[in-house]
Protein backbone atom coordinates (compact mmCIF):
# COMPACT_ATOMS: atom_id res chain seq x y z
CA UNK A 1 0.00 0.00 0.00
CA UNK A 2 1.14 3.32 -0.80
CA UNK A 3 2.59 5.37 2.35
CA UNK A 4 1.71 8.62 3.65
CA UNK A 5 3.05 11.70 1.75
CA UNK A 6 2.71 9.68 -1.50
CA UNK A 7 0.31 10.32 -4.33
CA UNK A 8 -0.62 8.81 -7.51
CA UNK A 9 -0.53 10.67 -11.10
CA UNK A 10 -4.02 10.89 -11.77
CA UNK A 11 -5.43 8.81 -14.59
CA UNK A 12 -2.56 6.09 -14.19
CA UNK A 13 -3.20 3.01 -13.11
CA UNK A 14 -1.15 0.58 -11.10
CA UNK A 15 1.99 -0.63 -12.87
CA UNK A 16 3.14 2.50 -15.21
CA UNK A 17 5.02 2.76 -17.41
CA UNK A 18 7.26 -0.29 -16.33
CA UNK A 19 4.98 -2.69 -16.45
CA UNK A 20 4.01 -1.90 -20.16
CA UNK A 21 7.48 -2.01 -20.90
CA UNK A 22 9.45 -4.95 -19.48
CA UNK A 23 12.91 -4.01 -20.69
CA UNK A 24 12.51 -0.48 -18.30
CA UNK A 25 11.32 -2.69 -15.44
CA UNK A 26 14.66 -5.00 -15.91
CA UNK A 27 16.77 -1.60 -16.39
CA UNK A 28 15.56 -0.02 -12.92
CA UNK A 29 15.63 -2.22 -11.14
CA UNK A 30 19.15 -2.08 -10.08
CA UNK A 31 19.40 1.22 -9.44
CA UNK A 32 20.25 2.57 -6.43
CA UNK A 33 19.38 6.14 -4.51
CA UNK A 34 22.26 8.57 -5.58
CA UNK A 35 24.98 8.72 -2.45
CA UNK A 36 23.41 5.54 -0.73
CA UNK A 37 24.27 1.74 -0.94
CA UNK A 38 20.32 0.90 -0.47
CA UNK A 39 18.32 -1.04 -3.67
CA UNK A 40 14.97 0.93 -4.68
CA UNK A 41 13.32 -2.27 -3.77
CA UNK A 42 9.76 -2.92 -1.75
CA UNK A 43 9.20 0.00 0.33
CA UNK A 44 11.73 2.69 0.10
CA UNK A 45 13.54 4.36 2.76
CA UNK A 46 12.19 7.81 2.50
CA UNK A 47 8.90 7.37 2.45
CA UNK A 48 7.15 5.67 -0.61
CA UNK A 49 6.89 2.69 -2.32
CA UNK A 50 8.97 1.47 -5.94
CA UNK A 51 8.72 -1.43 -6.79
CA UNK A 52 10.04 -2.68 -10.66
CA UNK A 53 6.42 -2.62 -11.70
CA UNK A 54 5.33 0.58 -10.12
CA UNK A 55 7.38 3.67 -11.19
CA UNK A 56 5.85 6.56 -12.40
CA UNK A 57 7.27 9.49 -13.56
CA UNK A 58 7.52 13.61 -12.14
CA UNK A 59 5.19 15.78 -14.11
CA UNK A 60 2.27 13.81 -14.12
CA UNK A 61 1.01 14.15 -10.82
CA UNK A 62 2.71 15.70 -7.39
CA UNK A 63 4.82 13.97 -5.26
CA UNK A 64 6.55 15.05 -1.56
CA UNK A 65 9.61 13.54 -2.76
CA UNK A 66 13.31 14.68 -0.77
CA UNK A 67 16.01 15.92 -3.78
CA UNK A 68 17.22 12.43 -4.22
CA UNK A 69 13.98 11.00 -4.79
CA UNK A 70 13.43 13.64 -7.71
CA UNK A 71 17.04 13.12 -9.19
CA UNK A 72 15.97 9.54 -8.95
CA UNK A 73 12.71 9.99 -11.02
CA UNK A 74 14.54 11.93 -13.58
CA UNK A 75 16.52 8.93 -14.39
CA UNK A 76 13.17 7.01 -14.80
CA UNK A 77 12.43 9.72 -17.14
CA UNK A 78 15.81 8.71 -18.97
CA UNK A 79 15.24 5.48 -19.22
CA UNK A 80 11.95 5.79 -20.28
CA UNK A 81 12.70 8.26 -23.33
CA UNK A 82 15.49 5.58 -24.68
CA UNK A 83 13.86 2.25 -23.90
CA UNK A 84 13.65 0.31 -27.12
CA UNK A 85 10.00 0.35 -27.27
CA UNK A 86 10.14 3.98 -28.01
CA UNK A 87 12.68 3.09 -31.04
CA UNK A 88 11.09 4.37 -34.57
CA UNK A 89 11.44 1.50 -36.67
CA UNK A 90 11.86 3.03 -40.33
CA UNK A 91 13.98 6.15 -39.20
CA UNK A 92 16.86 6.74 -40.82
CA UNK A 93 19.12 7.15 -38.27
CA UNK A 94 18.18 3.78 -36.91
CA UNK A 95 18.88 1.52 -39.83
CA UNK A 96 22.33 -0.45 -39.37
CA UNK A 97 22.35 -1.26 -43.10
CA UNK A 98 22.50 2.08 -43.80
CA UNK A 99 25.25 2.71 -41.69
CA UNK A 100 27.07 -0.17 -43.16
CA UNK A 101 26.43 1.54 -46.80
CA UNK A 102 27.89 4.60 -46.09
CA UNK A 103 30.89 2.99 -44.46
CA UNK A 104 31.55 1.08 -47.19
CA UNK A 105 30.93 4.05 -49.44
CA UNK A 106 33.43 6.06 -47.28
CA UNK A 107 35.84 3.37 -47.39
CA UNK A 108 36.15 2.72 -51.01
CA UNK A 109 36.17 6.35 -51.55
CA UNK A 110 38.74 6.54 -49.62
CA UNK A 111 41.18 4.17 -51.24
CA UNK A 112 40.32 5.12 -54.62
CA UNK A 113 42.42 7.96 -55.90
CA UNK A 114 45.39 5.95 -53.66
CA UNK A 115 44.79 3.07 -55.90
CA UNK A 116 44.52 5.03 -59.18
CA UNK A 117 47.77 5.94 -59.00
CA UNK A 118 48.37 2.11 -59.19
CA UNK A 119 46.19 1.59 -61.79
CA UNK A 120 43.77 -0.30 -59.55
CA UNK A 121 40.22 -0.62 -59.22
CA UNK A 122 39.21 -1.26 -55.32
CA UNK A 123 37.92 -4.80 -56.89
CA UNK A 124 41.07 -5.46 -58.50
CA UNK A 125 42.95 -4.44 -55.82
CA UNK A 126 41.15 -7.26 -53.50
CA UNK A 127 41.89 -9.56 -55.92
CA UNK A 128 45.70 -8.92 -55.34
CA UNK A 129 45.17 -9.04 -51.61
CA UNK A 130 43.99 -12.71 -52.13
CA UNK A 131 47.14 -13.29 -54.51
CA UNK A 132 49.72 -11.96 -52.33
CA UNK A 133 48.64 -13.81 -49.47
CA UNK A 134 48.10 -17.02 -51.44
CA UNK A 135 49.43 -17.14 -54.97
CA UNK A 136 48.61 -19.74 -57.61
CA UNK A 137 45.39 -20.37 -56.77
CA UNK A 138 42.46 -21.39 -58.66
CA UNK A 139 39.77 -18.56 -59.72
CA UNK A 140 36.79 -20.48 -57.63
CA UNK A 141 39.06 -20.14 -54.62
CA UNK A 142 39.31 -16.77 -55.02
CA UNK A 143 35.87 -16.15 -55.22
CA UNK A 144 35.20 -17.84 -51.93
CA UNK A 145 37.55 -15.51 -50.26
CA UNK A 146 35.95 -12.70 -51.41
CA UNK A 147 32.31 -14.22 -51.82
CA UNK A 148 32.15 -13.22 -55.35
CA UNK A 149 30.56 -15.43 -57.96
CA UNK A 150 32.92 -16.28 -61.09
CA UNK A 151 30.12 -14.21 -63.30
CA UNK A 152 31.96 -11.07 -61.71
CA UNK A 153 35.05 -12.25 -60.62
CA UNK A 154 36.55 -12.93 -63.96
CA UNK A 155 35.89 -9.97 -65.75
CA UNK A 156 37.98 -8.35 -62.92
CA UNK A 157 40.48 -10.71 -63.63
CA UNK A 158 40.83 -10.08 -67.32
CA UNK A 159 41.31 -6.90 -66.62
CA UNK A 160 44.27 -7.39 -64.39
CA UNK A 161 45.92 -9.85 -66.62
CA UNK A 162 45.55 -6.99 -69.80
CA UNK A 163 47.26 -4.94 -67.29
CA UNK A 164 50.41 -7.46 -66.65
CA UNK A 165 49.47 -7.96 -63.10
CA UNK A 166 48.56 -11.69 -63.34
CA UNK A 167 48.46 -14.65 -66.02
CA UNK A 168 45.36 -17.13 -66.00
CA UNK A 169 45.91 -20.86 -67.34
CA UNK A 170 44.38 -24.15 -67.05
CA UNK A 171 45.41 -26.34 -63.94
CA UNK A 172 47.30 -29.70 -65.08
CA UNK A 173 45.72 -31.15 -62.82
CA UNK A 174 42.49 -30.52 -63.70
CA UNK A 175 41.59 -28.99 -66.74
CA UNK A 176 38.41 -27.44 -65.67
CA UNK A 177 40.09 -25.56 -62.85
CA UNK A 178 41.89 -21.87 -63.70
CA UNK A 179 45.05 -21.25 -61.87
CA UNK A 180 46.08 -17.83 -61.60
CA UNK A 181 49.58 -16.52 -61.10
CA UNK A 182 50.93 -13.49 -59.95
CA UNK A 183 53.35 -11.58 -62.52
CA UNK A 184 56.72 -10.16 -61.30
CA UNK A 185 55.04 -6.84 -61.94
CA UNK A 186 51.73 -7.73 -59.55
CA UNK A 187 54.13 -9.19 -57.33
CA UNK A 188 56.02 -6.14 -56.82
CA UNK A 189 52.93 -3.89 -56.31
CA UNK A 190 52.68 -5.46 -53.10
CA UNK A 191 54.89 -2.86 -51.31
CA UNK A 192 53.69 0.40 -53.09
CA UNK A 193 50.24 -1.19 -51.68
CA UNK A 194 51.26 -1.41 -48.46
CA UNK A 195 51.33 2.64 -47.94
CA UNK A 196 47.85 2.57 -49.22
CA UNK A 197 46.74 0.91 -45.92
CA UNK A 198 48.27 3.24 -43.88
CA UNK A 199 47.19 6.17 -45.16
CA UNK A 200 43.67 4.78 -45.09
CA UNK A 201 44.55 3.43 -41.67
CA UNK A 202 45.49 7.41 -40.32
CA UNK A 203 42.17 8.72 -41.79
CA UNK A 204 40.07 5.97 -40.05
CA UNK A 205 41.64 7.59 -36.38
CA UNK A 206 41.27 4.03 -34.80
CA UNK A 207 44.35 1.48 -33.48
CA UNK A 208 45.10 -1.87 -34.78
CA UNK A 209 43.43 -3.53 -32.19
CA UNK A 210 40.08 -1.70 -32.79
CA UNK A 211 39.71 -2.54 -36.16
CA UNK A 212 40.64 -6.12 -35.47
CA UNK A 213 37.42 -6.04 -32.96
CA UNK A 214 35.71 -4.45 -35.72
CA UNK A 215 36.25 -6.70 -38.12
CA UNK A 216 35.20 -9.44 -35.47
CA UNK A 217 31.81 -8.33 -35.47
CA UNK A 218 31.65 -7.96 -38.91
CA UNK A 219 32.67 -10.95 -40.11
CA UNK A 220 30.08 -12.34 -37.15
CA UNK A 221 27.09 -10.05 -39.21
CA UNK A 222 28.20 -12.12 -42.58
CA UNK A 223 28.17 -15.17 -41.18
CA UNK A 224 25.07 -14.49 -39.35
CA UNK A 225 23.23 -13.21 -42.40
CA UNK A 226 24.82 -16.29 -44.74
CA UNK A 227 23.08 -18.56 -42.65
CA UNK A 228 19.86 -16.92 -43.98
CA UNK A 229 20.28 -17.85 -47.06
Amino acid sequence: MPQRGWKRPPGRERGWPAQENPDLARTLRPLRRIGTNRPYTGTSHIGYPVLPDRVFRTGLGRFDAAPGQMAWFGMVDALAQKSPSRIDPLLLDNQLCYALYAAAHRMTKSYRPMLERLGLTYPQYLVLLVLWETDGITVSEIGRRLRLDSGTLTPVLKRLEAAGFLVRSRRRTDEREVEIVLTPHGQGLRSEATAVRESVMCQLNMSEPEVQAMRADLNALIENLSAGG
